[in-house]
């Protein structure tokens, strides 16, 4: 690249910018930085636009009290009837096999109402933050009866 001036003669001295390494070395800078802008504003737009509140997270955390680990197990047919609650399946065996890589905190209390038994099973560490109720049926002593869930979760 030659430099030359306005009048038409070739400059006496001037340095060329163009394809060297201090250009390469800016323009590399200047991508990087463009680079990083553009990924921390479209990971911010990202997360502000899937955000889980607190009782979504844990509306799912306590669905899965109701999936094959407490559901009641036809024995006859196999079939698992996940809105029923086995009584003897109820245990801290059962929610440790079930929830061992959880670390939130629970605290479960199921209560026959039909009969006024009560079992309380815990899991994890930390202190209860939120409770909630749930009524269920229980399959206890060969049958159907009605129950109420007591459900408390920590934060991680």
């Amino acid at each position: 690249m030659k430099i030359i001036s306005f009048n038409g003669k070739k400059a006496q001295s001037g340095y060329e910018v163009g394809h060297t390494p201090l250009y390469y070395l800016a323009v590399l800078v200047f991508m990087l930085i463009a680079i990083f802008m553009l990924y921390g504003l479209s990971s911010g737009y990202v997360s502000s636009r899937i955000h889980i509140d607190k009782v979504v997270s844990d509306e799912i955390y306590v669905e899965r009290f109701f999936s094959n680990c407490f559901s009641y197990e036809d024995e006859g047919t196999g079939r698992i009837y996940s809105g029923i609650i086995d009584w003897d399946k109820f245990t801290e065996k059962n929610l440790d096999d079930c929830f061992s890589t959880q670390k939130k905190r629970a605290e479960i209390t199921l209560t026959n109402t039909d009969n006024d038994k009560t079992k309380k099973i815990t899991a994890g560490e930390g202190y209860v933050k939120r409770y909630y109720r749930f009524y269920v049926l229980i399959y206890d002593d060969g049958k159907i009866q009605k129950g109420s869930m007591k459900i408390g979760i920590s934060d991680y």
